[in-house]
């Protein structure tokens, strides 16, 4: 499937073909709930695949309230930094399980390029979406919204 036909899936709200992370080369980091998994201003170091459990984005202001930018889910891939910095926290909302993967790999290696590509134009798409919700939506309906794809329909 090419990227671009992804895309249009997810976009559908078809579930894009995820690859099962192997153990052997991945390892499976679990979290208790409310622990932090990294910080704002930590240095950008992987991305992260949700396995298990449900995990929260956020940004705390100054002065003192937390903005909570993105809710992830089992499938969903978390981390994307332009920089070298992280700019929002993430949290465990539920115990989880967590795979973090390479930001980068060999040039001979397509098949992981190319999947790590599908997880980008994956979080892009969630982001245009979620973009649109906000802008056009009523509060009743942001919270369906909201209830709706966490409860996974």
């Amino acid at each position: 499937m090419s990227a671009t036909m992804m895309l249009r899936s997810e976009m559908r709200g078809n579930p894009v073909p995820m690859q099962v992370a192997r153990p052997e080369i991945h390892p499976v980091l679990h979290y208790a709930p409310d622990e932090g998994i990294f910080a704002e201003g930590d240095a950008a170091g992987g991305i992260y695949r949700v396995v298990s459990g449900v995990v929260r984005c956020c940004k705390f202001l100054a002065d003192g309230r937390r903005h909570i930018d993105a809710f992830h889910k089992a499938g969903d891939v978390f981390g994307f930094e332009l920089g070298g910095q992280r700019q929002f926290c993430i949290e465990a909302v539920t115990a989880c399980a967590l795979v973090k993967l390479r930001r980068s790999f060999p040039e001979s290696d397509s098949a992981a390029a190319a999947q790590l590509y599908a997880y980008a134009m994956r979080s892009l798409a969630h982001a245009q979406a979620h973009s649109q919700l906000l802008g056009r939506a009523t509060a009743g309906q942001r919270l369906a919204h909201f209830l709706l794809d966490m409860g996974g329909a």
